[in-house]
């Protein structure tokens, strides 16, 4: 699949949406400022962290490029807590039925504490480097 870039990247003005497909179906969506990244096999897509909740449009369109129905999106990956990586998962996991996938160290944080439990614990080894924080 080929998407149209809107301009090269070094060209852009900053904050403005583009999409890049980096390899055959991994993709780069989002802005100059910020971008999650969708893995396509076989007519589903997997994204990797989601950005913030004004980044939805660029997720919708991206999508609607690829002739990809929401409910084609079958799992966010979340890397770590921080809301500019996990701002449409919600909206995903409701909208979409994906599965939402967080590290256990940052399971409370992701959901809230108070929250009903919507993310699956995802246990993967880890390793924590100097500089690298549980949860950060």
């Amino acid at each position: 699949m080929n998407i149209t870039r809107i301009a090269q990247p070094g060209r852009l003005k900053l904050g403005q949406p583009w999409v890049r497909e980096i390899v055959p179906g991994v993709f780069r969506v989002g802005t100059t400022f910020l971008g999650c990244y969708a893995v396509e096999d076989a007519g589903a897509y997997t994204f990797i962290d989601v950005g913030l909740p004004g980044y939805w449009p660029q997720m919708t369109r991206f999508l609607a490029a690829q002739n990809a129905p929401l409910s084609s999106v079958k799992a966010v990956v979340l890397t770590h807590y921080h809301p500019d990586h996990m701002g449409n998962a919600e909206r995903l996991r409701a909208q979409a039925g994906a599965a939402v996938l967080v590290h256990h160290d940052d399971r409370a944080a992701a959901m809230r504490k108070a929250a009903p439990r919507l993310y699956p614990l995802w246990k993967p080894p880890v390793l924590h480097l100097v500089g690298d924080f549980p949860g950060s």
